[in-house]
């Protein structure tokens, strides 16, 4: 698996270019190094604490950040048939998952379903004694199909690629993983795996892409 480093290189300087302007064109770099660690660290708190396991357990000092959503995700080949909930990131830089192992949580920061750029970021709960939205997650094929349900209409998407990642490999790979800099959508499925006894070592994601966007059938009164 090839590796891609997330930290953009410092930008050389111009010809002519002041050492002030330099200086803060480096600066600029650091930043933006320093925010990707921070949201890859944020991420992986999320799909690798108890929180991830045990719903019940929150993180000390954090703020629970859920809100509805319209949204329902359905993956029939895995039995995946879940509301969405919105999720943000605390004061504390540790994004909560939801209280209901359930239900799955889109982060807010990243794209809507149906967007047409960005990457659209869900992260689920593995339970190691079952009962998690994303409990085989790790084991859908390569072109397995995955709806979005919205209020007016469905996004369907195609698996692309599945795969584990260490934490360490989350953390080097962040802008890959979670950068909302892509010109094409891609529809980013999370959650833990490998689990110990003790703990998760490694999270588990999944690539898909958009293929159609058709109106959603109206429910029965």
């Amino acid at each position: 698996m090839t590796e891609v480093d997330p930290t953009p290189a410092s930008p050389e300087p111009s010809p002519g270019s002041s050492p002030q302007a330099t200086t803060r064109a480096r600066w600029g770099s650091v930043a933006v190094a320093t925010v990707l660690a921070l949201l890859a660290a944020a991420l992986f708190f999320l799909i690798a604490s108890p929180g991830g396991d045990d719903a019940s357990q929150a993180s000390p000092g954090t703020t629970t950040a859920f809100k509805p959503t319209t949204y329902h995700i359905v993956v029939d080949s895995l039995g995946i048939d879940a509301p969405i909930v919105s999720i943000a990131m605390s004061r504390q830089r540790v994004l909560t998952p939801p209280s209901n192992p359930r239900d799955v949580g889109w982060w807010s920061a990243s794209a809507k379903p149906g967007a047409s750029a960005g990457q659209t970021i869900i992260t689920g709960h593995t339970v190691h004694t079952g009962g998690g939205q994303f409990d085989h997650l790790g084991t859908m094929k390569k072109g397995a199909r995955i709806q979005i349900v919205r209020k007016r209409h469905t996004e369907y998407y195609v698996a692309t690629k599945v795969f584990k990642l260490s934490k360490q490999q989350v953390s080097t790979r962040a802008q890959q993983l979670f950068g909302q800099a892509r010109a094409k959508n891609r529809l980013v499925l999370i959650t833990c795996g490998d689990w110990t006894g003790r703990e998760y070592l490694t999270n588990v994601f999944v690539y898909a892409k958009p293929v159609k966007s058709i109106p959603t059938a109206p429910q029965p009164a």
